[in-house]
């Protein structure tokens, strides 16, 4: 049985009243309602916890690893002679998520309907990205749409690893920022106090200036204007900084000042730069035109900087000039990255010299946040040190005056 919020005009008292109902559907509802000489009723299910849950997981995108997954099994599905529909409609019972399966239902509805897969595919593009819209058409011109979808699935696999080495950098960082804040919030709202109105209290000692700020950020913390005003407006500012970062702006304001710190820079210039590498080698192996792998690859790179230069570069091989001299003419892509283009396109395997740019770019990472983490470590110690021994100190110093004072 369901709840059925309902607005109807009743029969006997000519007025609107409105009230729940409890049915097995829509169209029962209703029928009861009439029963009880309401009519002209507007019903709206209740929404539970978990029903809300689903909702918003139909509006976050898929994650890539079960996109990969995804893909992978209908490529193997494919290659075994299963047909596509039926393949999408095994994909659907499979648990990929709300989004994606609601995307395989679409899709299969729509190719039996008698759209392509890359058209139906391209009505969901929040699931399904250019790049992969792009390869699949590709691959069903082409004929070798199976091994498309595995290079889509190996290129899905490299792109996960890839954010987990970036994501798995910050780990340690915010790990470390909480657990200094848990020690100074039981400090200064547990042990602080009680030696305040205990011995110091009793004693008469008068606080020193490093206990006296401890003390009154421990009574800030405690105050109801700090949890009525300076915690909401601080939550509301963090979500606002965080809608505002995808915006076009946000994050073009964002990679300017990334880009700007030490360090951060290298891995963000290696990253985007695998990025090319690979997305670029995967459109080239299935025969996709340079321009075109050049749009796409723009698309997923979400990169301002390295946008700007792809559209001169675009422009350029329009117009009849190199392409490796090209990219030599930009500052967004490192020398190594123009060296393979050079050497792929003498040897005619340009996507091959790419796939090992992409690995050796990934190597590069790993050592560029290695080396990262290595020097932020004792930085991140050196900084809750020195906030948990400020505490510590403003506790322990009026009890050092005061045994000195005896």
């Amino acid at each position: 049985m369901k709840r059925y919020f309902y607005s109807a005009q009743s029969v006997e008292r000519g007025s609107l009243v409105s009230g729940t109902v409890e049915a097995a559907n829509e169209h029962d509802a209703r029928l009861i309602l009439s029963k009880r000489g309401l009519e002209w009723a507007q019903l709206r299910p209740e929404r539970d916890l978990s029903s809300w849950i689903t909702r918003l997981r139909l509006l976050s995108p898929p994650s890539l690893i079960d996109l990969a997954l995804a893909t992978r099994q209908l490529a193997v599905m494919l290659n075994s002679g299963i047909d596509v529909v039926r393949s999408l409609d095994v994909l659907q019972m499979a648990d990929y998520g709300p989004r994606l399966n609601l995307a395989w239902s679409d899709l299969s509805n729509s190719v039996n309907k008698g759209y392509s897969l890359s058209r139906a595919m391209g009505r969901h593009p929040g699931v399904f990205s250019p790049v992969f819209v792009g390869l699949v058409k590709a691959g069903e011109s082409s004929g070798s749409l199976v091994a498309n979808l595995n290079s889509l699935a190996d290129h899905l696999e490299r792109e996960v690893r890839l954010r987990q080495k970036l994501s798995s950098a910050l780990v340690y960082p915010a790990f470390v920022f909480l657990i200094c804040c848990l020690a100074v919030l039981f400090l200064t709202q547990k042990v602080l106090p009680t030696l305040i109105n205990g011995v110091f209290k009793e004693t008469g000692t008068e606080l020193p200036w490093i206990t006296q700020s401890v003390v009154y950020v421990g009574n800030l913390l405690n105050s109801a204007w700090f949890y009525h005003i300076v915690l909401p407006a601080t939550l509301f500012g963090l979500l606002f900084s965080v809608h505002y970062a995808r915006t076009p702006g946000g994050r073009y304001r964002l990679q300017w000042i990334l880009k700007r710190i030490p360090g951060v820079n290298l891995v963000l210039r290696a990253a985007c730069a695998a990025r090319f590498s690979r997305t670029m080698g995967a459109l080239n192996a299935c025969g996709i035109g340079l321009v075109h792998s050049l749009e796409l690859t723009d698309m997923v790179l979400s990169d301002y900087e390295t946008s700007r230069a792809i559209d001169k570069i675009i422009a350029g091989v329009e117009e009849g000039e190199s392409f490796p001299e090209l990219l030599r003419q930009s500052e967004a892509f490192p020398a190594i990255v123009i060296g393979f283009t050079e050497l792929g396109e003498e040897t005619g395997q340009l996507s091959s010299a790419y796939k090992h740019l992409a690995e050796m770019l990934e190597e590069e990472i790993d050592l560029l946040l290695n080396t990262l983490m290595s020097a932020l470590e004792p930085l991140m110690i050196g900084v809750m040190g020195g906030i948990v021994g400020y505490v510590v100190i403003a506790m322990f110093l009026p009890l050092y005056q005061m045994l000195n004072g005896v």
